[in-house]
């Protein structure tokens, strides 16, 4: 699927989506601004406004979407 990615958004032409359920899949690595790491775990105190250096998200109250999160984990 083509997009593009503008401040921050990734941009989907509306002729890609269609009424009712849409799917789409993103492979997104996270900043470290929001993520604590330690050598035996990692974890964040997310606030709102970086959300989205975790994980891709609609920042809007009134859009809402179910997603699956994946982890993949390094075995050391």
């Amino acid at each position: 699927m083509p997009y593009w990615v503008a401040d921050e958004h990734i941009l989907i032409d509306q002729a890609h989506s269609r009424a009712g359920t849409n799917e789409i899949a993103i492979s997104f690595i996270p900043a470290n601004q929001s993520l604590n790491r330690r050598e035996e775990f990692l974890y964040t105190l997310l606030v709102p406004e970086r959300a989205r250096t975790l994980f891709p998200c609609f920042d809007q109250p009134g859009l809402k979407a179910l997603y699956t999160l994946t982890l993949e984990v390094p075995a050391a």
